[in-house]
């Protein structure tokens, strides 16, 4: 059931959502979050074209730039800091 919410967050785009579901079932170990297809989720894919253009431009790990974004702002464009940052 945990898989299908997160799964349902995924296709919603509620990223943070879904990340706080996956986590859920990291932590409970579940055996399914080492499948290629979950693995694959956790990231969308969506960005990854225009990141890794840019991170090839800027000489940067595109890992490195998805996992700074997951972290940030768990891939929700809205999201603002209380200094301004976007």
């Amino acid at each position: 059931f945990i898989m299908y919410l997160a799964l349902l967050g995924l296709k919603a785009k509620n990223y943070q959502m879904a990340f706080n579901y996956l986590g859920e079932l990291i932590q409970r170990k579940y055996q399914g979050m080492v499948s290629t297809y979950i693995l694959t989720k956790i990231i969308p894919i969506e960005y990854f074209d225009i990141i890794k253009k840019y991170a090839s431009q800027a000489n940067l790990d595109p890992v490195l730039i998805l996992s700074l974004i997951k972290q940030e702002s768990a891939f929700d464009e809205d999201i603002g800091s209380y200094a301004g940052a976007m």
